[in-house]
């Protein structure tokens, strides 16, 4: 509609044509999808994280951090959305949001990765979701915009490997008990 309506009203634009005005409303109308995705794609960041603490921490966490009441609504609707939801739906939301995420500005980015961990500290706990959550993020937003060099390889050969192995299944076998 946007794009008919440019169209129409080029003729009242001195040196504008209705190709350019069609152009000019593209952008915009571009400009705000992805306004509107990255609203969504935040809000079900913040959600899912809001899911494991509570709606009122949530919100307050998110206003002291400086979001606007549509974003803080659409995190605490997917929130009650996605509390019951397992793993593997949860996971596949994230992967659903990661590339409207990895389109933030720098600073947007910055205050995404603040707000996750003041979201995953804010009951004192942190869960396996919440932990993941927060590696994601890190490693796809921070490293992926630029915010945080990659980690270096730090193994190359397997047998390298082999006492770090052996210490991580011996913590696995003390915790598991008789399982």
């Amino acid at each position: 509609r946007a794009i008919r309506d440019a169209a129409g009203s080029a003729g009242g634009i001195p040196g504008m044509n209705a190709t350019t005005a069609i152009i000019a409303a593209a952008a915009i109308a571009e400009e705000e999808a992805q306004a509107i995705g990255l609203i969504q794609a935040q809000g079900l960041m913040f959600g899912l994280l809001i899911a494991t603490n509570d709606h009122e921490t949530g919100r307050r966490i998110l206003t002291n951090q400086g979001y606007d009441e549509t974003l803080i609504q659409v995190a605490l609707t997917a929130s009650s959305d996605h509390s019951q939801g397992d793993s593997q739906h949860k996971l596949t939301c994230v992967d659903a949001a990661l590339p409207w995420l990895r389109a933030m500005n720098h600073q947007q980015a910055r205050n995404m990765i603040t707000t996750i961990k003041l979201l995953t500290e804010a009951d004192g706990e942190i869960n396996l979701f919440e932990f993941m959550l927060t590696q994601v993020s890190q490693r796809h937003i921070e490293i992926g915009l630029g915010l945080r060099q990659p980690p270096t390889i730090q193994f190359r050969r397997i047998a390298e490997l082999e006492s770090e192995v052996a210490n991580l299944l011996a913590l696995f076998s003390s915790v598991s008990g008789d399982d």
